[in-house]
């Protein structure tokens, strides 16, 4: 079993916190295979360049878990 882990910066400001995109299982097998999971995903203009990192990395459109670790506009818009 291999994992991968993808820190994202968010935001235009230095203070802006990050987006956390993570797969486990198999990387060489199918989709099936693997986990995606997502912690955190920036504000709403974000949220396309995250998902637009987890179609080219992990060549997929789903994401089998969302965790968002607070409320903030940088941690849930995206």
């Amino acid at each position: 079993m291999g994992y991968e882990i993808d820190i994202l910066a968010v935001g235009e400001k230095s203070n802006s916190g990050d987006a956390i995109a993570l797969r486990y299982g198999n990387l060489h097998g199918g989709r099936d295979e693997q986990t995606v999971i997502i912690i955190d995903g920036g504000y709403k203009d974000d949220g396309q360049k995250l998902l637009h990192h987890v179609k080219e990395h992990y060549l997929t459109d789903e994401v089998d878990l969302v965790i968002s670790t607070h409320p903030d506009q940088d941690h849930i818009n995206g």
